[in-house]
């Protein structure tokens, strides 16, 4: 069992006198000193598990950013459009519906839903999280942004 005392101690520790500061230490720097150093937090990095809007600050600096049918990185599948993506599940799930009523279409359906790599969960997965990043201020702010740099 872990107590309170021991943790408390561990924190006063010695070996973090020397870490860089995590909290901003002035009114008005944005920037932390672990920041400064190049460091990020775990936290916010790596949010989305499946898949994650790929290369858009080169592709704005390039002036191809297209923000209603963005780059789309499916961790180890590839790199699709927005709109390629949504195709490709809805082929995908088209032929594996039409395959039914034979064993082998039983099998692929299976693989495709709930296979050990799952590539087709991984899409569907991977497009919800895109469009959940598509729908923060962040992402909406940077396309304003862009569009004014545009004009």
């Amino acid at each position: 069992m872990i107590k309170l005392k021991n943790l408390i101690n561990d924190w006063n520790d010695k070996s973090f006198e020397n870490a860089p500061k995590r909290w901003s230490s002035k009114y008005g720097e944005s920037l932390t000193e672990f920041e400064k150093m190049g460091g990020k937090d775990i936290v916010t990095e790596g949010k989305n598990e499946y898949a994650s809007i790929y290369n858009m600050k080169e592709e704005m600096k390039e002036g191809k950013f297209d923000p209603k049918n963005p780059s789309i990185n499916v961790h180890g599948l590839g790199v699709y459009s927005l709109k390629l993506l949504e195709k490709a599940i809805k082929r995908d799930l088209v032929s594996a519906a039409n395959d039914l009523g034979f064993e082998s279409g039983a099998k692929n359906l299976n693989y495709h839903l709930y296979g050990k790599h799952k590539p087709l969960q991984s899409k569907i997965k991977g497009l919800w999280e895109v469009y959940q990043q598509m729908n923060t201020s962040q992402y909406k702010r940077a396309v304003t942004m862009y569009k004014r740099k545009k004009r």
